[in-house]
């Protein structure tokens, strides 16, 4: 009887162990190969935050692809560094002056090699564009 019950769940075992084992993970080709890729239900007009005012671009898109000089905490809802290590504001509120993070390199990619970090040109740069 013990022999028995030893044989049915050594098999039982067999037939169920592979049940319980972790599915082998799929071959994946490196993004790079390929490309972006943004997966959304909604229509895409632009990557681009400063053409548009409202919809799925100004609410998911810019957070993953762009920094900002700042950001704010979801939690306090208080304005954090991010591209600016600290921030004045002076003449009652008409001037603000940022002081920029330094050694901020720009994406590389295999279509972009940037030549130099990011500086107060590009900030102008980007408000010029506003």
């Amino acid at each position: 009887m013990r022999l028995k019950l030893s044989s049915l769940l050594a098999a039982v075992s067999l037939l169920c162990g592979p049940a319980f084992a972790a599915p082998a993970l799929p071959d994946r080709a490196d993004i790079r190969d390929s490309g972006f890729v943004y997966c959304v239900s909604g229509q895409v007009n632009t990557f681009n935050p400063q053409k548009v005012s409202s919809g799925l671009i100004v609410d998911t898109l810019p957070a993953q692809i762009y920094d900002r000089l700042l950001d704010v905490d979801p939690y306090t809802y208080r304005l954090v560094p991010e591209l600016a290590e600290s921030w004045e504001v002076l003449d009652n509120g008409a001037t603000y002056r940022f002081h920029l993070r330094r050694h901020v390199p720009f994406q590389r990619t295999a279509w972009f090699t940037p030549t130099r970090d990011f500086n107060a040109d590009d900030v102008i740069f980007t408000f010029g564009r506003i």
